[in-house]
């Protein structure tokens, strides 16, 4: 093989994004199970159906000299969701050449993801599989002029097979007999010529445009320009590839948690959404109320009955008793191991390295059971651990958005400038007019908090104690995230709280503080409403001392009626949460007893989770006294959406 075609050989393995490889996606017809397996499916992955690719017209071989089938005949190779190394579906059981393609019978796993494709596959929603491979060699088989040239793969290795939304290759599918009518393969590329001026002058702006020399004959400009069509109509085939897949992506990370986020990026696709676009689509149902939001029920949706009984035996307090006696993780049994495992893998998708036990988010979402050795589970009605973790938030009732189970570093789009409209004449040209977009950017920050508990109690089996260890580390965990929250200063991997974030409105009362009256009340509200951002979840938030100040501070002077009234709109007509996470150590001029008084919209604050959590028990520090202490790392961050739907007095006196 020349140096010219391995050249290309290594240039074809680096395209791909995910693996060192290409993609070929194929068509399924209709899905028929394996003979005698409910989980196993019988399908084609590959043919030596003709593709336009960028570099031209590929033909992979299908002759056994031809394929490197070692590796998807063992038994390991994965069934995967979007060529997304994480996001394990399957694996391929056998596979062969046959009749000039590639087939495989592959197995889905038992897992919500994996189940739910698998379920599309059966209802012949999920139509599209793709294989992901390596060419080794490949031989020129017509050097092409004005049409791509054609090249036939004489060496290439399969990796992976998996479960796409966008077809390609659409001659093979899912168990078709050698009669089945062949589909016609990919959409074809429409070749976009352009009409070119005949001019001298023209011609020649052209020929400087496509790279060729001033000089160049007509034909030579129309073979460059149609070259370069063709190569652009790929490049928009792959971009388009890529959309879709993102969305689809996208949609599967949230599908735990929007009811029809589905049905919601069919629509997008079929309505050529941007990727951007589509993100921005999911934020908003998590922040304008308008979409079925699900939070604890996933945890048992599309689980067998066997499999929701061995999630509610699950024990926190076992689970730290078995680390303390066993030697660490490695004592752990039962479905308390099981879940360790399971969340050292969504750890693992979420960029975070664990080294104690690790505590899945599917255990957090479920339902509190009880779990005595030895006897049957009794359901309860005690809520999950995530539920518990937000009942002991204020901020839960002020309307903060939660985000839980995310993966990597997210970005969320925000409008940082709006566009405007102008008046104009009945012939004159429109003015254009741009909004700006910017990111809320947030990422895990690790967040160690502990709890010390007597041996004796680890040694409990009974519901209240495993009600009482959630309780205690639902409180640690959710008073560490509303301070960050609150005073979070972005300094030291901390969050970046409401205080901290530059552009807040800001109300003074004087040079060493100043007690707070009506009028700097009426003052947070009116920073807000001036920067059009009073919508949504408005209230207030401050400290008991701030409260018990405002209470007995009449509005007018002579007047018997207070600025913290009574009912569920205390201030001004607007809501008020109170606890004392608020600080009231603030510094001003000489005065360091100052405290907050925090106004705004709510859902603009946004509470990130990703995974669960890890528990490190730490049976001597405290042995002398019969006690064992658990520190608790759990990964969030908090940020503010837009800073103009915050305003904030820091300076309040209130003694």
């Amino acid at each position: 093989m020349n140096e010219e075609l391995r050249k290309l050989i290594d240039q074809i393995n680096s395209k791909s994004p995910t693996f060192a490889g290409s993609i070929r996606a194929v068509e399924m017809t209709d899905a028929q199970r394996d003979a005698g397996d409910e989980q196993s499916f019988e399908l084609s992955f590959s043919s030596e159906d003709p593709y336009e690719r960028w570099f031209g017209v590929e033909i992979l071989g299908h002759k056994k000299s031809e394929v490197r089938m070692d590796w998807l005949k063992s038994g390991n190779a994965p069934l995967l969701l979007q060529h997304n190394h994480d996001q394990l579906i399957g694996i391929i059981e056998s596979a062969k050449l046959e009749g000039g393609r590639g087939t495989a019978v592959v197995r889905f796993g038992k897992g919500v993801l994996a189940q739910e494709i698998k379920q599309d596959v059966e209802d012949g929603i999920r139509r599209n599989v793709s294989v992901g491979y390596r060419v080794h060699e490949m031989t020129l088989v017509k050097a092409g002029d004005e049409t791509p040239s054609e090249y036939r793969v004489t060496d290439w290795e399969p990796f992976e097979v998996s479960s796409v939304s966008v077809p390609a290759d659409r001659t093979v599918g899912t168990n078709r007999a050698d009669s089945d009518t062949v589909v016609p393969a990919s959409d074809p590329i429409i070749k976009k010529e352009k009409e070119i001026d005949m001019t001298p002058e023209a011609l020649k702006k052209e020929a400087l445009r496509l790279g060729l020399s001033p000089d160049a004959s007509l034909e030579s400009v129309l073979k460059a320009q149609a070259k370069a069509s063709r190569a652009e109509a790929v490049a928009e085939n792959d971009a388009e590839l890529v959309r879709q897949n993102s969305i689809s992506q996208l949609a599967s990370v949230h599908r735990d948690r929007i009811s029809d986020v589905d049905t919601r990026a069919t629509a997008a696709i079929t309505g050529k959404v941007s990727v951007d676009a589509f993100r921005r689509e999911i934020l908003d149902l998590y922040t304008d109320g308008t979409a079925v939001v699900r939070t604890a029920a996933p945890a048992g949706s599309g689980r067998s009955a066997q499999e929701r009984s061995d999630l509610g035996k699950f024990s926190i307090v076992k689970a730290c008793r078995e680390l303390c006696d066993g030697g660490g993780v490695s004592g752990l049994t039962g479905v308390e191991r099981e879940m360790h495992q399971e969340g050292l893998k969504e750890a693992k998708e979420s960029g975070i390295g664990i080294k104690g036990f690790a505590v899945p988010t599917m255990v957090l979402q479920r339902d509190l059971t009880v779990t005595t050795e030895g006897t049957d589970v009794v359901q309860t009605s005690i809520s999950g651990f995530i539920e518990l973790l937000r009942s002991k938030m204020v901020m839960t009732d002020l309307g903060a958005t939660f985000l839980s189970g995310l993966v990597g570093n997210i970005q969320i789009p925000k409008l940082t400038g709006g566009a405007t409209s102008a008046w104009e004449g009945e012939n004159d040209a429109g003015s254009e007019s741009t909004p700006t977009i910017g990111n809320l950017s947030l990422s895990p920050k690790r967040l160690g908090t502990f709890i010390e508990v007597s041996n004796q109690f680890l040694m409990q089996s009974s519901v209240d104690a495993e009600r009482m260890l959630q309780n205690d580390l639902a409180a640690c965990i959710a008073s560490a995230i509303e301070t960050a929250a609150i005073h979070g200063t972005g300094a030291n991997d901390q969050p970046t709280g409401i205080v901290a974030t530059s552009g807040i409105g800001s109300v003074a009362g004087g040079t060493n503080g100043l007690a707070p009256t009506e009028a700097h009340i009426i003052a947070l509200e009116t920073a807000v409403a001036t920067d059009n951002a009073d919508v949504g979840a408005l209230s207030y938030l401050t400290n008991s001392k701030v409260r018990g100040k405002l209470k007995g501070t009449a509005i007018e002077s002579g007047q018997t009626e207070k600025v913290w009234g009574k009912g569920e709109q205390p201030l001004n007509g607007y809501g008020a949460a109170v606890t004392n996470l608020v600080s009231s150590t603030l510094t001003k001029g000489d005065s360091d007893v100052c405290s907050a008084i925090i106004f705004g919209n709510f859902k603009d604050l946004i509470i990130a989770g990703w995974g669960g959590f890890e528990i490190r028990p730490n049976p001597y520090i405290k042995d002398t006294e019969n006690l064992t202490r658990l520190t608790v790392n759990t990964y969030a961050d908090v940020g503010v959406r837009h800073a103009e739907s915050f305003a904030a007095m820091l300076d309040a006196l209130t003694a």
